[in-house]
């Protein structure tokens, strides 16, 4: 249950603070990294003649059932949106949502940690209102949550993981850019299947028919990291494997990576494992002796 008090905006204003139960992060921290704090089925509220500014400690998924729904924020924008919209509110934004000349009928749910602020810092859980469709996509989460034990709670945050995911695919598919994100992460999993050739900066882009610029921005946004960092990084884990799997000189293993240079690869291996090739191999094989032998029947 979460607790309701009073609040400043940004501004000196005062608003609505709700506030998480006593403890709720700390559970969410030491746990699974997500703690469900709050969930409703089909909870109705009357129309909001005004905004009525307020703000969560936590992140919470309004999904509108019946009626039609309003979403303020205080630099003045207010979006009116029908039923099979959702709310995505993060925690400390000022905001006031609730229902427009109609009831306001939910399935809600609150919930907080470290793993829902790593997907809001990466983009993938904003603020604001999204299209969820008329399928009552909260209820495997809150009916998991009814059940207090260890287990279901992992479950419910699980099934709002997935949920939350899956929301910001669809957004993705919908947007202009659906074409040209689909080709990079066709390349991002050529890339993945084939790491050992090195591509310049000039022909994956071209490959994908994208300028520099736009290639790049959605490379990042798709595979976490710069083409050129992810491609390195795909090479040195296949360094690994073959370190540990095969025979073949290190030379000969920087060579088929397409370091043309022997030497440059063993800097840029020891840059990003701490270690150079050949002491890999020593170590991981000196490990592998020393490990305990499953007795002969």
């Amino acid at each position: 249950m979460v607790l309701l008090t009073r609040g400043k905006t940004p501004e000196g204003e005062d608003c609505a603070a709700h506030l998480l139960p006593p403890g709720a992060a700390e559970e969410a921290k030491s746990g699974y990294g997500m703690k469900i704090v709050a969930f409703g089925r089909g909870g109705r509220s009357v129309p909001c003649p005004q905004p009525k500014p307020r703000y969560f400690e936590f992140h919470c998924i309004s999904h509108l059932l019946e009626g039609r729904g309003f979403l303020w924020t205080p630099d003045g924008r207010m979006e009116v949106f029908e039923a099979g919209s959702a709310v995505l509110m993060t925690p400390g934004l000022v905001h006031s949502y609730g229902g427009f000349k109609s009831d306001y009928v939910e399935d809600t749910v609150c919930f907080c940690g470290p793993l829902p602020d790593s997907l809001q810092n990466a983009g993938l859980f904003k603020a604001g209102v999204v299209k969820f469709g008329m399928e009552r996509r909260l209820l495997p989460a809150i009916e998991e949550a009814m059940t207090p034990s260890t287990v279901s709670q992992i479950a419910a945050c699980l099934d709002l993981q997935r949920l939350i995911l899956g929301v910001e695919q669809e957004r993705l598919a919908r947007s202009p850019e659906s074409g040209a994100r689909a080709r990079v992460q066709s390349m991002i999993e050529s890339l993945k299947l084939n790491p050992e050739p090195w591509w310049s900066v000039e022909e994956l882009p071209a490959r994908c028919e994208l300028g520099r610029l736009q290639f790049r921005r959605l490379f990042k946004e798709l595979a976490g990291m710069p083409p050129k960092h992810f491609i390195e990084r795909l090479k040195m884990q296949r360094a690994i494997e073959m370190l540990v799997g095969s025979d073949k000189p290190v030379a000969e293993i920087g060579r088929k990576l397409s370091y043309a240079d022997p030497f440059h690869f063993s800097r840029r291996f020891k840059a990003l494992s701490g270690i150079s090739p050949a002491e890999y191999r020593s170590r991981m094989r000196s490990a592998s002796r020393q490990a305990p032998q499953e007795a002969s029947p």
